[in-house]
């Protein structure tokens, strides 16, 4: 699966937004880490599942703050 993404950090909350490649519009994951909630579990399967990752400032800035 090839996956949009893109990624915010705050110093409160970790957040990172995808869609497939080929899904319609609006069609997606929203994966949040914070006190509020823990998602960790499915972003940890999303991401064990996608093939290739298409950001915006994707090296230099999304794809570190997801490995």
């Amino acid at each position: 699966m090839q996956s949009i993404y893109d990624v915010e950090s705050f110093p409160n909350a970790f957040l990172l937004g995808a869609s497939p490649a080929d899904a319609p519009p609006g069609v997606g994951f929203i994966f949040e880490l914070s006190d509020r909630r823990n998602e960790s579990a499915g972003l940890f399967h999303f991401l064990t599942h996608c093939k290739r990752m298409i950001g915006f400032n994707n090296m230099a800035y999304d794809w570190p703050m997801v490995d």
